[in-house]
């Protein structure tokens, strides 16, 4: 089950410490960022259009202009995010939580931002996307301590309702959007996966 949270703080907080701290929750944080429009009258979103962040990186839900590629881990004051329950516990949020500096409390999502986030391994995106509407990103990552299984804290699930879905696969048959492996080598294959349903 999903759960929709919010940093509680008048600081920003460290994702990565409250994923780490919270080991009754999958190791992802999903952040709405309104990529795309609500569909006619209605106002129904059509698309999925969450940020996923594992602590291997981010992938996003439309292009990576300046203002969508900053998300780096730090969630801002009353940022509102969502998790992926494992048992049916309590999140705990604490002062440990917290970063200090004010130039960190300034990635909340919907507003512009300017800083690049640089990257911390050997990783690479691949997108699917057309002239219009068409926008799926996944992110294949390489760490000595991840493996070819489900990694908490690094693999990310495919979350999105997107009707075009580009996904590398596990063994299993599980749709990832993030999957981190093993150490890097040449001969490493990735299965990946695509889904059109109109």
């Amino acid at each position: 089950n999903y759960n929709l949270l919010a940093n509680p703080y008048p600081s920003a907080i460290n994702a990565d410490k409250f994923l780490e701290d919270n080991t009754n929750i999958d190791g992802v944080v999903y952040i709405w960022k309104a990529q795309t429009p609500p569909a006619g009258s209605s106002g129904t979103f059509t698309q999925a259009d969450f940020i996923a962040y594992t602590k291997m990186g981010t992938v996003y839900p439309g292009p990576n202009t300046i203002a969508d590629a900053t998300f780096n881990g730090k969630i801002a004051s009353g940022q509102g995010f969502m998790v992926k329950a494992l048992s049916n516990t309590a999140v705990n949020f604490t002062n440990c939580l917290r970063l200090t500096a004010t130039t960190e409390n300034n990635s909340f999502f919907r507003s512009t931002e300017s800083t690049q986030v640089v990257p911390k391994f050997d990783r690479f995106k691949l997108t699917l996307t057309n002239s219009s509407t068409v926008y799926s990103q996944i992110l294949i990552g390489y760490l000595p301590n991840c493996t070819n299984s489900y990694d908490r804290l690094y693999d990310a699930d495919r979350n999105s309702s997107s009707t075009s879905q580009l996904f590398s696969l596990l063994n299993d048959g599980k749709k990832l959007s993030i999957n981190a492996r093993p150490t890097f080598s040449v001969s490493d294959a990735v299965p990946l996966g695509i889904s059109k349903s109109d």
